[in-house]
């Protein structure tokens, strides 16, 4: 359904209203597809003659848009699988302790999801994940290693922090 805009511009005739506002100052501004397809910005001012004309056409068009029960309904949402963590095992690792600057042997729990690897040792706990969402492929040696590094990352913090904390109530 085309119709006709008017104004001091002359006549467009155009295919539908993409959007549209009226000022605070009074002009109707709004963008219009062309029956050729081609997008145009329209302005008409309330001192042109044809306002009053674009205006009732603008109503107009809302009150058939309005009548035509035009309503955005929410896209259903996409089924996510639930993912089920497996049962904790234990793996082991070496990592060169910074403090002793050795070696250390590191026996942990670990666990997937399928999504996700966890990781635990002694209360402090680390996760790698994967956006599965954005095209990512789950690869489970990748992630226990990512998390991993996690894992010996926080317990080195831990180590330190706590080592710095006793060294103050010493000095105290």
């Amino acid at each position: 359904m085309s119709f006709v805009v008017k104004g001091s511009f002359g006549e467009i005739e155009v295919d539908c209203i993409i959007n549209g506002l009226i000022t605070p100052n009074k002009m109707i501004m709004f963008n219009a597809m062309l029956v050729d397809g081609r997008k145009i910005f329209v302005g008409i001012a309330p001192i042109n003659k044809g306002y009053q004309e674009a205006l009732e056409q603008i109503q107009e068009i809302n009150k058939i848009l309005e009548g035509a029960n035009c309503k955005k309904e929410k896209a259903a949402p996409a089924h996510k699988p639930k993912y089920k963590w497996g049962d904790w095992k234990e793996v082991y690792t070496y990592f060169m302790d910074p403090f002793s600057r050795r070696e250390k042997l590191l026996v942990y729990n670990v666990r997937t999801n399928g999504k996700r690897v966890q990781v635990e040792f002694d209360g402090v706990k680390a996760m790698a994940s994967c956006n599965i969402e954005a095209g990512d492929q789950f690869d489970y040696k990748f992630g226990r290693e990512l998390a991993e590094r996690r894992l010996i990352a926080k317990l080195i913090e831990k180590r330190a922090n706590s080592y710095y904390i006793s060294k103050i109530s010493k000095t105290n």
